[in-house]
């Protein structure tokens, strides 16, 4: 799936794949990438004149066929190469009949895509239902059918060579969408759409994502002591992750006995880290400091 082979962890370089996928149905790309293959009057028009100059073209062969015809009818059955013009003609002829059935089938093909478009029915409807509940699905599937979905929907994913200062990792992603046009809605060959969308969406114009914005323990102290003048605990850094909602692992190695031994996170740092946590985009900016003492 990515055209770049490099050491980012890939559960985090996963987890941002996915947050823009639930977000390519609003950029601009998505739009206009669809809209020019089956959503808008200009497209309307060209698909009327591609079956204008797809007709045409079969008047032509229908007549390259007839006149093939007349050329066997008026061969001399005593002339000696008369069995080789006739296989002759008649290879010509079959062609042209082939070539006549691949037209038709052409035809066909772009009048339905045209009487979807007429009707107001796109086939992006169908793509932006999928991405825009694609959290809620790619929870509930297993890892081949996550990695499925996400090769019929990508074609490419670029990530930047080291990690900026704004910690993002995807540069690009090249996205491809196949559209039916079958409106029995019934594809009896589903690995052959009637058109492919393709599009590279610029990651650079989005926010970073919050997985890729996500600070490992290490990050997280160095920019408290780097901005609050402060040092942290990895203790405090998880008891004020866990007070926040930041879902994590189990606890390992808690005491059974003497709880009451186990250092709180003063408020003065859980504020520190409660901002850094917002600068790293883990927990909304406007979370606000509560109360009660963190576990």
């Amino acid at each position: 799936m990515c055209g770049f082979c490099h050491t980012y962890n890939q559960e985090k370089l996963d987890a941002a794949v996915i947050e823009v996928i639930r977000k390519v149905t609003g950029t601009e790309e998505f739009r206009t990438a669809f809209a020019r293959k089956v959503g808008n009057r200009m497209s309307e028009e060209a698909v009327e004149a591609q079956i204008k100059r797809l007709r045409k073209e079969m008047h032509h062969q229908e007549h390259v066929k007839y006149k093939l015809g007349m050329e066997l009818d008026h061969l001399d059955v005593l002339s000696e190469s008369y069995d080789q013009q006739y296989e002759k003609l008649q290879a010509e002829v079959d062609a042209a009949y082939d070539r006549i059935g691949q037209i038709e089938e052409k035809i066909e093909k772009l009048k339905r895509k045209l009487l979807r478009m007429k009707q107001g029915i796109h086939s992006s409807d169908n793509i932006c239902l999928i991405l825009d509940h694609f959290d809620r699905l790619y929870e509930k599937m297993n890892y081949e059918e996550r990695r499925t979905l996400c090769r019929q929907f990508i074609q490419r994913i670029d990530v930047f060579p080291e990690k900026g200062d704004d910690k993002r990792i995807l540069k690009s992603i090249t996205f491809r969408f196949p559209v039916y046009f079958d409106l029995g809605g019934n594809q009896e060959g589903e690995d052959d759409p009637d058109e492919m969308v393709v599009f590279t969406l610029d990651c650079s114009r989005l926010p970073v994502t919050a997985a890729e914005s996500k600070a490992t323990y290490a990050e997280i102290k160095a920019h408290v002591l780097r901005t609050h003048g402060l040092k942290v605990s990895s203790l405090y850094i998880a008891q004020v992750k866990r007070k926040y909602g930041i879902e994590m692992g189990a606890v390992y190695n808690k005491p059974e006995k003497n709880k009451n031994h186990i250092p709180r996170c003063p408020k003065e740092k859980e504020l520190a880290i409660l901002d850094a946590l917002k600068t790293y985009r883990m927990i909304p900016e406007s979370t606000e400091y509560l109360e009660e003492a963190a576990e």
